[in-house]
């Protein structure tokens, strides 16, 4: 089963630009693994060719996000999360929770 939150999260970056922990409902989460990573961005094909004058996403609601299912292993066993980076907004996602 999943849960889903769509809550903010403070993310640490590994060196690489993925995420190598995330406090969450004051507690922290270290990345153990990896599962998936996926990416999307929705109306592509209205961006500009140059994105140094791209606010058509701003205006229009339009997504950019980089989605990591991730697994944290901790004092209260495995947990498997859906978490994402809005490239557009700058903020980092916790979307889900698995079970």
């Amino acid at each position: 089963m999943a849960l889903h939150y769509s809550h903010p999260i403070a993310v640490i970056r590994a060196a690489d630009s993925t995420p190598a922990s995330f406090r969450w409902r004051d507690a922290e989460y270290a990345i153990a693994e990896f599962f998936w990573t996926w990416h999307l961005q929705d109306r592509w094909w209205e961006q500009p060719a140059n994105p140094a004058t791209a606010t058509y996403s701003l205006h229009h609601g339009a997504q950019d996000r980089t989605y990591y299912r991730v697994c944290c292993r901790g004092s209260a066993g495995e947990q498997v999360f859906d978490l994402y980076h809005d490239a557009i907004s700058n903020l980092w996602v916790l979307e889900m929770a698995h079970d």
